[in-house]
């Protein structure tokens, strides 16, 4: 995107912006955008951010900061007053920082969003010239699950923060030391693997209860007797049990191990995001040309259509920002719906969790792996903008809907994937989930030691902002098209998730957020937040509390 000049004033900024302009250049690096700082006067508390085309049309977006007891809030401040310190909090025994600099990464990848959109929606006639945007709305995003959950009107969940037992908890720890993680994709291999340990079926059973709730509530209460069994174990029999059981486990690799990985260099180079025109060939006459704005539209992505193939919350994630946007997105959900709709806590017949990400998106029911669900989905295809799924790896080309099937029928369609490992996918053995995720990418050792846990954080964090660079991605994708004439393939990961949050770690040149005491900030009641001062403003409550917009016009 050599054609774009970001265009930034960081000599008046309050030094709470720091991580978060860190963040912000580092990403405009890997995207190959020009960086003019300029010396203009501004607000401390408001940092005005630019992105130019060479033409000269350009979008603005202006980045605050609440003021609170004196002075402007950096990241801990932020991670207290969202929620998202409590969310992290809830398996542990006293309220910690999270150990990176999530609210300020994420930050940026969603400004940088909403640059791209703003430039790509006055390329297509749009009047609006800027928008503002919070730093809390990103944490806000963050916690929308377990706010969702925590806020609706009947069976409200409520974890006190920083009053779990971190020795209940994942990782485990093997009798030579290695702390590890495990991961079970359905619950027969991790009844096999404990009967095994000879564990019985009634403590199987609430093991695996609490084990899956790290997803949803950010706790994994496992019954002591079995992670002492675990303890008595060295690490390479835990490694034979598992692989008999088909179970999966890998060790948490440390910051040196993962320096080391020879594929580190290229992501932090070129960032998480993989993003290849399809072959020119495939074109043959088909026109790229994206459809100009209603006059009355005040969204960029105003008339883009997306097809969503998702499940759980990075793929999902993506979407609804995407909706947020503008973008028209067509959710494909098996016959009878998604499970999930129906995981209390409800918020009237839906899941509140479910609907945090989904509200937004219409529904069509499909059996993906039928001949008539297969044509259905090319016949949405065809008319569509977008395609993103997070399948399995080799699940597309399996199904006959991989890029490949796609592009035949529209050859301008950006078809996206969310995936775990990225270009690792077939080379790492393990699934690309966001716990195994953490624990092979070294952002597990980081919060181990910066972030008050025994190993990474329950909270799902490479999950959420996974989905958040994948809808970068898209957003990216759609404004090369632009000028590209072709369609795009767009990939991004889990892995790469954890690598942008860890980077100043791997490049040896991490700067700790200030040490503050903000105890006295902690927002450990999620519902509370509706009617916190400072943060009302960007939360609407209906049948729950959630963000309400991302996109905020001046």
């Amino acid at each position: 995107m050599n054609n774009l000049t970001l265009r930034v004033c960081f000599s008046t900024a309050d030094r709470a912006f720091a991580p978060f302009m860190s963040a912000l250049v580092s990403q405009a690096e890997k995207m190959d955008i020009e960086i003019i700082t300029e010396d203009t006067s501004v607000s401390t508390g408001v940092l005005p951010i630019v992105l130019q085309r060479t033409n000269g049309d350009q979008f603005t977006v202006d980045v605050s900061t609440p003021y609170i007891q004196g002075k402007f809030c950096g990241e801990r401040e932020l991670q207290a007053i969202t929620g998202l310190m409590a969310v992290h909090s809830r398996s542990l025994g006293q309220i910690s920082y999270l150990g990176v600099d999530y609210i300020s990464v994420t930050a940026a990848s969603l400004v940088m969003q909403l640059l791209i959109a703003g430039l790509f929606g006055r390329v297509r006639g749009a009047t609006i010239l800027r928008c503002n945007f919070d730093l809390t709305q990103a944490g806000l995003l963050a916690v929308g699950q377990y706010l969702a959950g925590a806020s609706v009107d009947y069976g409200a969940e409520s974890f006190l923060a920083g009053n779990g037992e971190p020795n209940k908890r994942p990782p485990f720890r093997s009798n030579d030391g290695i702390l590890f993680e495990l991961e079970s994709l359905s619950p027969k291999p991790w009844q096999i693997f404990w009967r095994d340990l000879g564990v019985s079926d009634k403590d199987i059973g609430k093991g695996w209860h609490g084990f899956m709730q790290r997803y949803a509530k950010a706790i994994s209460p496992i019954p002591s007797s079995m992670i002492n069994l675990l303890s008595e174990l060295s690490f390479s029999q835990l490694q034979e049990k598992a692989h008999l059981s088909g179970i999966y486990i890998t060790k948490l690799c440390s910051l040196d191990e993962r320096k080391s990985d020879e594929k580190l260099a290229a992501l932090l180079t070129k960032g998480p995001w993989q993003i290849e025109p399809h072959d020119a060939a495939l074109l043959n006459g088909y026109s790229t040309v994206t459809a100009a704005l209603r006059a009355n539209a005040t969204q960029p992505l105003a008339g883009i259509t997306v097809v969503e193939s998702c499940r759980r919350i990075q793929g999902p994630m993506a979407g609804h920002l995407l909706t947020l946007l503008g973008a028209t997105v067509i959710r494909i959900e098996p016959p009878g719906g998604d499970l999930l709709r129906g995981m209390p806590p409800l918020a009237g017949d839906c899941s509140a969790r479910f609907d945090a990400l989904n509200y937004l998106k219409q529904v069509r029911e499909i059996d993906i792996k039928s001949v008539a669900g297969k044509a259905e989905i090319m016949a949405l295809i065809k008319d569509a903008d977008v395609f993103i799924h997070n399948w399995a790896p080799g699940k597309a080309a399996q199904l006959g809907l991989d890029c490949s099937d796609m592009v035949k029928v529209n050859p301008a369609l950006i078809y996206a994937y969310a995936g775990g490992w990225g270009k690792s996918d077939n080379e790492i053995d393990i699934p690309g989930t966001d716990f195994m995720v953490q624990a092979y990418s070294g952002l597990a050792d980081i919060i181990s030691q910066h972030g008050g846990s025994p190993g990474g954080t329950l909270f799902t964090a490479t999950d959420l902002f996974g989905g958040i660079l994948a809808s970068q991605a898209v957003v990216i994708a759609l404004y090369r098209r632009l000028t590209a004439n072709t369609g795009f393939y767009v990939e991004s990961s889990l892995l790469g998730a954890a690598t942008l949050l860890s980077e100043s770690y791997l490049n040896s040149n991490a700067v700790l957020s200030e040490h503050h005491d903000v105890k006295d900030l902690v927002v450990d009641d999620l519902s509370s937040l509706s009617s916190h001062p400072v943060l009302e403003l960007f939360l609407t409550t209906n049948d729950y509390t959630r963000l309400d917009s991302l996109w905020r016009m001046s």
